[in-house]
């Protein structure tokens, strides 16, 4: 499998909003972002969902599919509903992993919910460690492991001549909460690939 630490080299050019859900199929995760439940997908590349895209509207873009246990969802477009609705997105025991570049209001963010609640979210690269959530340590040892935290919990230094880019920090970020999860995200199907697709509506209701 892919895993998802390749996306860290792309993210915020391609402005993919990302999320992963555990205990719901593919097709209940997009309904979840904003689907048309009665709109059967239609499959299509990057490019064409990309060719949708009206940006002064209200609605993303999501191409969508499974791998490793999860149900993934890549939108583009206006911004996710996962990033401010990711309690209701996760009720019913369903996990939710959600990230999110903001290429227009840095920093980039990460969110994890867990039936209902945000259980840890923090952003990446920033000076300090910003944890939120009922287990805002609950990544603490992978990123140890995977050197973004020294030993003492504390942020390696990034940029600048310092020990890390930030490009290895962000890829370093990734590949922790890909072995803490287990996620994986295809880059064929993703970048090259076909995979059903629907647009999910942000504030108001706008179907194809």
């Amino acid at each position: 499998m892919d895993g998802i630490r390749w996306v860290a080299g792309e993210w915020r050019s391609r402005g993919y909003c990302l999320s992963f859900a555990r205990g719901i199929d593919s097709r209940e995760l997009a309904v979840r972002l904003g689907a048309d439940p009665g709109e059967p997908p239609a499959e299509m590349t990057e490019a064409q969902a990309l060719g949708m895209l009206d940006y002064e509207s209200c609605y993303t873009v999501a191409r969508f599919g499974e791998l490793g246990g999860w149900s993934f969802a890549v939108e583009s477009g206006a911004g996710s509903n996962a990033l401010l609705e990711s309690d209701r997105i996760s009720s019913g025991g369903v996990e939710l992993v959600h990230f999110n570049p903001q290429p227009d209001h840095p920093p980039s963010l990460f969110s994890y919910a867990k039936d209902g609640h945000s259980v840890c979210f923090f952003p990446f690269l920033s000076e300090r460690v910003e944890n939120g959530g009922s287990q805002p340590d609950l990544l603490v040892p992978a990123m140890k492991e995977f050197g973004v935290l020294d030993g003492e919990g504390r942020r390696v230094p990034w940029g600048d001549g310092q020990s890390q880019s930030a490009a290895e920090a962000m890829a370093c970020t990734f590949a922790a909460i890909e072995a803490h999860f287990g996620l994986s995200l295809p880059r064929d199907a993703v970048v090259d690939g076909r995979l059903p697709t629907s647009v999910t509506v942000r504030d108001e209701p706008r179907f194809w």
